[in-house]
């Protein structure tokens, strides 16, 4: 049971969806990935959490070292609907926390495009998918945008519509999927097409300066601004 009362609680949480506990991503809520332990998130959370899901626990070699992972999802209550959500996944190893997922937030608590490129400069690598036609109207279309050096991924799913020989999408307020990792953990194109679309996808992720005229700075350098009504423009035959 959270130590808070109700009305603390969820005073607390819109707190730190304001505020983000004071800190800067890969940082979330004050718990940083490659830092902070799982038992200090486990006391923060206890605090005000549901309840405090365990999941599931993977077994991973790498370089001939074998260890197990394991995944936790605290679960809060909120003013808002859908009354209880969960902040995300912690996916701890060796007791320390290595990465973060932030699920589909509420718009008024994601950080949208022009506040990522603002505060976190330009990105490693930006990603996209999208489509030539679907059954579905308007047509999906998923930005990404990788940051290596800062451990931080952000995913964006916009709407997209066909015009002529070029799909058009002009970003607008979403909820955002974050995810944040140590600076141990080494990140390739694999894995970041499994968190930005799941296991089998569809469609590849294709990097932006493949399917588009911007590069990565002219892109930053347009899409930073929050005034911009600027749209992402692809040719048709990059998305069959």
């Amino acid at each position: 049971m959270p130590t808070l009362s109700s009305e603390e609680a969820l005073e607390l949480v819109e707190e730190l969806n304001a505020t983000n506990g004071g800190c800067r991503l890969p940082c979330w809520w004050g718990i940083t990935p490659g830092v902070t332990s799982w038992e200090e998130a486990r006391q923060f959370f206890a605090t005000f959490a549901t309840e405090i899901i365990q999941g599931e626990t993977t077994q991973i070699n790498e370089r001939g070292i074998t260890y197990s992972e394991t995944l936790y999802i605290p679960r809060y209550a909120t003013g808002r609907e859908p009354p209880s959500l969960a902040v995300g996944g912690f996916r701890v190893i060796y007791g320390g926390i290595s990465s973060i997922q932030i699920g589909r937030l509420h718009i008024d608590y994601s950080i949208q495009l022009d506040q990522m490129l603002e505060v976190y400069g330009p990105p490693t690598q930006i990603f996209m998918k999208t489509f030539s036609n679907a059954p579905e109207f308007p047509l999906p279309f998923t930005l990404v945008l990788f940051y290596e050096d800062q451990g931080i991924m952000a995913i964006y799913d916009y709407d997209a519509e066909r015009v002529g020989d070029v799909i058009r999408s002009c970003p607008m307020p979403v909820g955002t999927v974050l995810w944040l990792w140590s600076q141990i953990i080494e990140m390739d194109d694999g894995d970041i097409e499994f968190r930005a679309l799941g296991p089998d996808p569809s469609k590849p992720l294709r990097l932006l300066e493949e399917v588009t005229d911007y590069t990565i700075d002219s892109f930053h350098q347009t899409f930073k601004d929050a005034s911009n009504q600027t749209c992402i423009i692809t040719p048709v035959e990059h998305c069959e």
